[in-house]
């Protein structure tokens, strides 16, 4: 049996990242949180994927655009809440998410390709979208929605109590 609530903690915990701005990362994960409990979870993933940005090259192709500490603490939400249901056997992407510094890293900073620049990223955005929405998904069971929505809000108001504690 798992300890959901020690899960939400542990994962909460991970979301901030001391070299983001901790500001930043308090407003993100408050907004995130807003938009779930009152919008529902396909505002959230759709407000993560929008705030999210991507990492691309520059009309010349002389150098990768980066993204902000906003963009970063959106995609860490994004890459955490995944991981969450993911654990709790609710999606099935591990291997989206492992190993999950290197993956951290490229979710971050991209990598060098110019035709791929963002593929954790996109490869992300693209499964989590679809593991929701597909035929049979937990998401058609108003139990399963309901609890996959309270986990992710105790997630988050964990992640938010983390970012505090950075200050």
């Amino acid at each position: 049996m798992i300890n959901v609530d020690r899960l939400c903690a542990e994962v909460g915990f991970s979301i901030p990242k001391e070299e983001i701005d901790r500001s930043k990362q308090e407003n993100a994960i408050r907004k995130a949180l807003a938009i779930l409990s009152q919008e529902g979870i396909f505002a959230y993933l759709i407000y993560l994927e929008s705030e999210g940005k991507n990492i691309k090259w520059d009309e010349r192709g002389n150098t990768q655009t980066t993204i902000g500490d906003d963009e970063k603490a959106h995609r860490l939400i994004m890459f955490y809440s995944t991981k969450i249901l993911s654990q709790l056997g609710k999606l099935h992407i591990d291997d989206l998410l492992t190993p999950e510094n290197d993956k951290l890293k490229l979710l971050l900073e991209g990598k060098t390709d110019k035709d791929e620049p963002d593929p954790v990223w996109a490869k992300l955005k693209e499964t989590f979208r679809t593991e929701l929405t597909k035929n049979g998904s937990i998401l058609e069971n108003l139990s399963q929605m309901f609890f996959v929505k309270q986990i992710l809000e105790q997630t988050l108001t964990y992640a938010l109590y983390r970012a505090r504690s950075l200050r």
